[in-house]
């Protein structure tokens, strides 16, 4: 989204061809990078509802999800944004990498991407700031405040970045929670 901060972390996908399996992505790439120099803490969390492998390479925190396409060969300039992408993969792979076509999606739909981009910004760096973040605790992570801002910035495209943050914030105070 180009919304980071110097202590951001990297999330990043594995795309494979159908022959490359999750096992393979947990054993031999996982064997690959405990043998790198620049890869420390590296950590499977296989169970988790995306699994994932965490690492610090060259000093930057990094998330790492696998998708096993249905496809024979992973040209490097692939489209993952037609749903025609989805078929014949597993729901594994379907929920990793959707994060990443919800994220192009968005891009696509706010109006104005700079403002976007200021709003997304300010609240991530204000729940963070006062301990809000993280939907492991319970609170709005990155994805849901991602929508959000993008909300807002549909429903307000002429507003200022000033303006979206208020209009934010209104939104949420005034929203009708189920």
């Amino acid at each position: 989204l180009g919304v980071c901060f110097p202590d951001s972390d990297i999330d990043a996908v594995c795309v494979a061809p159908q022959f490359v399996i999750l096992a393979d992505f947990f054993s031999v790439l996982y064997s690959i990078l405990q043998n790198c120099k620049d890869c420390q803490e590296l950590i499977k969390v296989e169970e988790a509802y995306v699994p994932i492998m965490k690492m610090k390479y060259m000093g930057i925190e990094v998330d790492m999800s696998f998708v096993q396409l249905g496809v024979k060969t992973v040209s490097p300039d692939i489209d993952l944004g037609p749903d025609s992408i989805l078929d014949n993969i597993n729901k594994v792979s379907v929920r990793a990498i959707n994060s990443l076509r919800v994220n192009n999606m968005v891009l696509k739909l706010v109006p104005n991407l700079e403002n976007f981009k200021v709003l997304l910004r300010f609240v991530r760096y204000w729940s963070v700031r006062r301990g809000l973040y993280g939907n492991v605790y319970g609170y709005f992570g990155g994805i849901n405040l991602t929508i959000l801002s993008a909300f807002v910035c549909e429903r307000h495209p002429n507003a200022s970045p000033a303006m979206l943050v208020f209009h934010f914030f209104n939104e949420i105070a005034s929203w009708d929670w189920p």
